[in-house]
């Protein structure tokens, strides 16, 4: 099970959402103690991650962001969609999101994870079109580095390449229920199925 954030910003009718490209080489870093190379690597992908043994997807998620160095409320999120291995949420304005200062943390290693180069805001009607291993990602200064930094410590160009092609379609599910809400905020969104969120205290 992951659990995945979709902050947007929204000003009248315009609304950008939050993505975040994620590394290749992934050192140990916090709890990770061994190297590893990340799925979607180089891919823009919403910010998430996985939901740990007896953790609520809800906390999951803010988990993840904290750890990128978003810190929201979990009164912040509200129910976007679900099936029986994703979550979405929506955080929509959250205050304190600042892209520049994000950006900053990453490149000094200053983050929770090591698992995203940077964070940019894309139009979310245009938010699909940055998902998947396009070519012109390739050609990034930082992804040569990293490519060979995952090859020198032993990891296989075949295990590289079939973990930067990761299947990018949970992302396109929750970026297009994400446009449908922006597109109808009046009516509450359809799930795909039933959202786990936190017991109230």
């Amino acid at each position: 099970m992951h659990a995945y954030v979709t902050v947007v910003r929204r000003n009248g009718s315009n609304a950008d959402v939050l993505l975040a490209q994620k590394n290749i080489y992934l050192p140990p870093h916090g709890r990770y103690q061994f190297a590893t190379v990340g799925r979607n690597a180089v891919q823009y992908v919403v910010p998430g991650g996985a939901v740990g043994p007896g953790e609520q997807p809800a906390d999951a998620a803010l988990r993840e962001l904290t750890d990128l160095g978003v810190k929201l409320a979990p009164a912040a999120l509200a129910p976007l969609c679900a099936d029986a291995t994703d979550t979405f949420f929506q955080a929509a304005n959250p205050p304190g999101v600042d892209v520049d200062a994000i950006n900053l943390a990453i490149n000094e290693g200053r983050t929770g994870s090591l698992a995203y180069n940077h964070v940019r805001w894309f139009p979310v009607e245009m938010a699909t079109c940055a998902l998947g291993n396009k070519p012109e990602y390739q050609q990034l200064p930082w992804v040569s580095a990293q490519l060979m930094r995952a090859l020198n410590a032993g990891f296989a160009r075949d295990l590289i390449t079939s973990r930067a092609n990761a299947s990018h379609l949970r992302y396109a599910r929750g970026l297009a229920q994400l446009l449908l809400d922006v597109l109808s905020p009046k009516t509450a969104p359809p799930t795909l199925g039933p959202v786990v969120t936190s017991p109230s205290p």
